[in-house]
């Protein structure tokens, strides 16, 4: 069982692929250089822009305090948003959540008591208030959170070598424990995948355990793989040798039987190719043609 920690959410921005991460990943985000580059940048960015018109009506030292205090609960309820989400995803991998919307409910409880943080320790005014300048701040954050997703994320060091840190090598006397497949931002072992399915734009790679959602072509996976690893029955999907059963018609059309009773469909023109396969690495008796 996964634990809460380590599920796979399929997190959606409010531009681009959805991202598979977990609550692990995301506080190891937090303790990377480059992530908090990027945040002393938003606080600046915060600080300059000043959606909540601080600037001259108050002391930089309440300013200081604040956008800090702030962003912090805002992080930390983040992080209980994801949390909360995890046994959702573990019941339903494909199910969407939404960063904007866990978002809202960490900005604004961060604001409120950032400003009264602030204002208590140094002795000044309370700024925030629920008015279109709110809006203004949730713009903001939208943006941010983006910018991050989009540009920053691939370039942390967390990010990059969270594959070999995070997930456990298999123990396989064949060597392809060892070996690994580039899937989008995840590096991931052969021996752990089970089946491939493209969709639009992504591809949802089901583990042990586990399924993770990723912006990538199938067609530059599976030019990684060997015979011996799996099949591409249909354009749509790649199937590992492990999770094949055998082929069978469904019907009037063929499809590949895996070990879980998914049902992958098989095009006429890889018919062939398909059975041969199974026959020479599957040992298991077919189904009538």
């Amino acid at each position: 069982m996964i634990s809460t920690a380590h599920q796979k959410l399929r997190l959606c921005i409010l531009m681009g692929a959805p991202v598979s991460l977990s609550v692990k990943d995301f506080l190891g985000l937090l303790r990377d250089r480059t992530s908090w580059t990027f945040i002393v940048l938003v606080l600046l960015g915060l600080a300059v822009g000043d959606p909540f018109a601080m600037l001259g009506q108050t002391s930089l030292w309440q300013i200081l305090l604040f956008w800090p205090a702030a962003v912090l609960i805002y992080l930390a309820l983040i992080t209980a948003g994801l949390t909360v989400c995890s046994p959702l995803a573990r019941r339903w991998p494909d199910l969407p959540v939404p960063l904007p919307l866990i978002s809202v409910f960490a900005t604004l409880p961060g604001v409120i008591i950032g400003d009264r943080i602030a204002a208590a320790l140094s002795g000044g005014a309370r700024f925030v208030a629920l008015d279109g300048r709110m809006l203004l701040l949730f713009g903001l954050v939208q943006v941010f959170e983006t910018v991050f997703f989009l540009f920053v994320l691939n370039q942390t060091a967390y990010w990059q070598n969270r594959s070999d840190a995070a997930q456990p090598r298999a123990a396989a006397t064949d060597g392809d424990g060892d070996r690994t497949l580039v899937i989008g931002a995840e590096r991931v072992p052969v021996a752990r995948v089970l089946h491939i399915e493209a969709r639009e734009h992504y591809v949802r790679v089901t583990l042990d355990g586990e399924s993770i959602t990723q912006r990538a072509r199938l067609s530059d996976i599976v030019a990684q793989t060997a015979p011996e690893d799996g099949v591409q029955p249909h354009r749509s999907w790649w199937v590992s040798k492990r999770a094949a059963h055998e082929v069978m018609r469904d019907g009037t059309r063929h499809v590949m039987k895996l070990t879980d009773d998914t049902l992958v469909p098989v095009a006429r023109t890889r018919l062939g190719e398909v059975q041969t396969w199974v026959a020479r690495h599957i040992q298991r008796p077919q189904s009538d043609y």
